[in-house]
């Protein structure tokens, strides 16, 4: 079996748009199914999120080669969006970018999650004494998405992983945490989705999650050492709420300020009294022993 080499799986926009692409109707010979309203509305948020992953403003034939949709469906599917306010067309280039109403979805997501200013509260203390970034995600198809980050006021190093980041459910320390709380049924069913996404068996993520499975029966958190970006290490756990939501807390920070041997040991130890805390306010279980 060839290595895994985490570097080439495809990036997390692109591996979800191709999952989602795949649950579309398909046009079958000269013969092409009527478009159901759930048909309707995967495309038109699969042509928004193109349009939200995008580094610059693009344009109907640049979003009907990226998303695979006739051009004809992609001048449709951006009409609707404009008029919802969910995208806006530069008057001269006539290329699109997001508009101001997504902007309007996102605060009234992110107000409604209450363990984000929870964790703000027990976690800023922590980031200032060990210097560490962390961060606070939860599951979005096959990736987690950053919800809260939290770095100290006199970082060395600018964490690129903001609000709205996505992970690796797979490589990232976050989302192996993730896939180890989940029931066995559940993340055999993550798991065929990501292998159906990325093109690799499960075989080949078997190795980590093992391993990661292994480090949080026994010290309540997994790692990754340089996995997202060489100079980066990082622990993670996970904390199931009361509601069952589950959510993933990561700490990471520069490899020369933490090493293995200092992120497993003083770092570990502050982060679990850190998550204990939180876990005692809000009623939630974790990987760490409390």
């Amino acid at each position: 079996m060839p290595q895994f080499d985490s570097t080439a799986v495809p990036s997390p926009s692109n591996r979800n748009e191709r999952h989602a692409r795949q649950t579309l109707p398909r046009r079958s010979g000269s013969r092409v199914r009527k478009e159901d309203d759930s048909g309707i509305l995967m495309r038109s948020l699969n042509v928004l999120r193109t349009i939200a992953h995008s580094p610059e403003a693009v344009g109907n034939r640049e979003l009907a080669e990226a998303t695979g949709l006739p051009k004809a469906t992609v001048s449709r599917i951006t009409s609707r969006l404009i008029a919802a306010g969910l995208v806006r067309q530069n008057r001269q280039s006539e290329r699109f970018t997001l508009g101001p109403a997504v902007l309007e979805l996102s605060r009234a997501f992110l107000e409604r999650l209450e363990m984000r200013s929870i964790f703000c509260e027990h976690m800023t203390e922590f980031v200032e004494q060990t210097g560490t970034t962390v961060h606070l995600g939860i599951r979005d198809r096959l990736d987690i998405v950053c919800i809260e980050a939290l770095q100290p006021k006199a970082a060395t190093l600018v964490t690129r992983q903001r609000v709205g980041t996505r992970l690796s459910l797979a490589t990232s320390a976050m989302g192996r945490a993730y896939l180890c709380a989940l029931p066995e049924e559940e993340r055999a069913l993550a798991l065929t989705m990501l292998t159906e996404a990325d093109g690799y068996g499960a075989s080949d993520y078997a190795a980590g999650l093992l391993a990661a499975r292994n480090s949080l029966d026994i010290h309540g958190f997994c790692t990754a050492l340089g996995v997202r970006s060489p100079e980066i290490n990082a622990i993670a756990t996970y904390i199931r709420a009361p509601d069952d939501e589950l959510y993933t807390i990561s700490c990471s920070g520069p490899a020369y300020l933490l090493p293995p041997d200092t992120l497993h040991g003083t770092v570990a130890d502050q982060f679990r009294k850190a998550v204990a805390e939180l876990c005692r306010e809000t009623g939630s279980t974790t990987a760490f022993r409390l």
